[in-house]
């Protein structure tokens, strides 16, 4: 998992953050046919327990973004991981796949793109940072 890698380090630069995700990637892809979009966030839970950005990346297709504003708010963690003055990653992948079955007779056919079935699928996993308290990156 890139989520387990990012946690495993202490410090990265936002190219080694955008090389993790894009490894990660290429292990989605083997047949290339559809593009993942993987978002890395660290959020910091603070003494109140609310939860902010620390910094993100994303990777969706082939252009790399920071889609979320350090220091704003994070909602959605689990009750149950917020743990006053700790720091989460969390990844979050979606890929919308489409079978070979499916990729085949659309790249064959002339009719419209919607009668093709696809299955979108997403996964959302949160790591504790493993040799310090948080995982930093310069530029990020």
């Amino acid at each position: 998992h890139r989520g387990d890698l990012v946690a495993q380090g202490e410090t990265y630069t936002v190219g080694q953050i955008d090389d993790i995700m894009k490894i990660g990637t290429s292990v989605l892809l083997p047949y290339q046919r559809d593009t993942p979009r993987v978002t890395v966030t660290e959020i910091e839970i603070d003494a109140a327990q609310n939860a902010k950005v620390y910094w993100s990346r994303r990777l969706d297709g082939s252009l790399y973004s920071t889609p979320f504003a350090v220091n704003s708010a994070v909602l959605d963690v689990p009750a149950n991981l917020r743990i006053a003055n700790t720091h989460l990653v969390r990844v979050e992948t979606q890929l919308e796949y489409i079978p070979v079955s499916s990729w085949t007779i659309k790249q064959n056919a002339t009719g419209p793109d919607g009668a093709y079935a696809s299955v979108n699928m997403a996964e959302t996993y949160y790591l504790r940072p493993r040799h310090q308290s948080f995982v930093d990156c310069t530029g990020c």
